[in-house]
């Protein structure tokens, strides 16, 4: 080992070249005008040189080096600060082939990095700055993942077109695999999974909010009017999807065959029900339940249940309640004339509820024919909830879609529409304008 020691090393005006010749096509860069001082190089494993460099990239990029650096022993130590500015992204077009599947067709990059390696580990941090990224065509790669990117561009992407990513990576240099392109966009790939997997979860991230249950709109069975709660969740995902304008929201309607059904059965019987007592709603007014004591609607039960289940039935069912031990004269008050007679002279039974004539309810309610095409419009209307609440809230309608209705098991007594989120379609490019048309010679 023949020792070296220089104290200052001036760079004016030099080129560096990267490449990563593991890349199909493979990836090279260059800086240029690269100028600066190294200090303390040294062969003494115990001196470490400090690094200031400046140049640029390409056409319009710039670099800045900050950091330390033991120079013969880089691999034992390394502290270094590396900062790109305005990078053209569609060179990065043969990583972003490789590990992702598709090419970059524009947009622009600048990264801050911060690098150190102690006995052969590498710990780096890394900041991302995207700006107005577009992707291109597939390519096809055995090592690119099946990630819907666009998706998650979409989520990364703020009002302005820009991606703020920060991405810690590591690795041993002693593994024989080691390469920088690739742990770095595996560790890209890993953020993009969870995106992709979990998009509610990024949007509350984005808004400091839980992302608990936003996945679904949840509705009461047999309605679809939205609950407060239900109301405060779209409020949040209007307020998610402004901050992220290239993501789009798919509403899914749902119902639940049982739940539905039984709920619209009820409101049925309730609203015959008041009908039959005389009493008004006003619009808009909920019947309430029904009160089995009113006389008229005892009455109607009554001759509802013999017209539909036949009046040996009706006798039969009205034996199983009647009082075997009452007395002579409760026996005749409970002659069906008698009792008819009776129920003119007075409005309703004062008593407890009446079992027989909840039991004639009930099985009137259970009797009720819904038509499974009333339970998809009632899903149709939850969509149509949805979509206007959210169009009130200032979401273009057109990054709203509502899918056909599918069957939801109820789940804590509601019934959910799922969302799901999407990306827009990237626009279109302008066309070149046409070249100007050469002027005619003069005539002679």
């Amino acid at each position: 080992g023949f020792p070296i020691a220089i104290e200052r090393l001036k760079i004016d005006n030099a080129n560096a070249e990267f490449a990563d010749l593991s890349l199909t096509p493979q990836f090279g860069t260059r800086m240029h005008s690269l100028s600066g001082v190294i200090t303390g190089l040294s062969t003494d494993p115990a001196t470490t040189a400090q690094v200031e460099l400046d140049g640029s990239v390409d056409d319009y990029g710039s670099a800045r080096v900050r950091g330390a650096i033991q120079t013969f022993r880089a691999t034992d130590f390394t502290d270094l600060k590396l900062s790109f500015r305005n990078l053209e992204m569609n060179n990065l077009t043969p990583y972003s082939g490789k590990f992702a599947g598709r090419r970059i067709d524009s947009g622009k990059l600048s990264v801050d990095l911060e690098y150190k390696i102690k006995d052969r580990q590498l710990a780096g941090d890394n900041k991302f700055i995207v700006d107005k990224l577009r992707l291109g065509e597939r390519v096809d790669s055995p090592d690119a993942m099946n990630l819907p990117l666009d998706l998650a561009i979409a989520l990364l992407e703020d009002s302005n077109g820009v991606i703020d990513l920060d991405l810690p990576v590591s690795g041993s240099l002693d593994d024989p695999q080691f390469s920088y392109g690739k742990i770095v966009w595996k560790a890209i790939v890993n953020v993009l999974t969870k995106l992709v997997t979990a998009p509610f979860r990024a949007l509350g991230k984005l808004l400091g909010v839980s992302s608990e249950k936003l996945e679904a709109v949840d509705f009461d069975p047999g309605s679809s009017t939205l609950l407060p709660p239900e109301q405060e969740k779209l409020k949040t995902i209007a307020d998610a999807l402004a901050k992220r304008p290239a993501l789009t929201l798919t509403v899914e309607p749902g119902y639940d065959p049982d739940a539905d059904r039984r709920a619209l059965q009820e409101r049925a019987m309730r609203g015959e029900a008041v009908a039959v007592a005389g009493i008004r709603l006003a619009s808009g007014e909920a019947p309430g339940p029904v009160d089995v004591n009113h006389y008229k609607i005892q009455t109607w039960l009554e001759d509802r249940y013999a017209e539909v289940a036949g009046k040996e039935a009706y006798k039969a069912l009205r034996e199983r309640y009647r009082d075997k031990d009452a007395g002579a004269a409760a026996r005749i008050m409970d002659n069906p004339l008698i009792e008819r007679l009776g129920r003119q002279f007075r409005t309703r039974d004062t008593g407890p509820a009446s079992a027989f004539h909840a039991e004639l309810l009930e099985r009137l309610t259970q009797q009720t024919k819904i038509e499974d095409g009333t339970l998809v419009e009632l899903a149709q209307a939850r969509g149509r909830a949805v979509r206007e609440a959210l169009s009130q809230l200032g979401l273009d309608p057109s990054r709203l879609g509502v899918a056909a209705p599918t069957q939801q098991a109820v789940k804590d007594k509601l019934v959910a529409s799922k969302m799901s989120l999407g990306a827009a379609a990237a626009p279109e490019p302008a066309p070149e304008p046409a070249p100007a048309a050469e002027p005619a010679a003069p005539s002679p």
